[in-house]
């Protein structure tokens, strides 16, 4: 199991999540995710925006993350949803602005 922690999370259907820990299976499946309460070992900082789509929706580049969310609401999936860090992108950034550089979490 691989642990990251980020600034802030991004799930189909939920409100947003604040310093989080996602939690992935070997194969870079999400399994969960928690609240970061303290420097925990065999966490790997990443920080920033983590975004979790289905697997058969992979983002590109220019795409936003209310994009992304609106797409990943109407896209019924039975597989385990998969991260992706909005990479360079501070946590700040409005979620309607494009992201330039997606990448996969593993």
């Amino acid at each position: 199991m691989k642990h990251f922690a980020f600034n802030k999370v991004y799930k189909p259907d939920t409100p947003v999540a604040l310093l989080q820990i996602v939690h992935l299976d070997d194969e870079g499946n999400y399994l969960t995710h928690k609240t970061l309460e303290r420097e925990t070992a065999q966490v790997s900082w990443l920080g920033g925006i983590c975004i979790l789509l289905p697997p058969e929706l992979i983002p590109l580049p220019g795409q936003s993350i209310d994009q992304l969310l609106q797409h990943a609401r109407n896209h019924t999936t039975t597989h385990p949803l998969r991260a992706w860090h909005a990479y360079g992108l501070s946590a700040t950034t409005p979620t309607d602005r494009p992201v330039m550089f997606w990448k996969p979490v593993v």
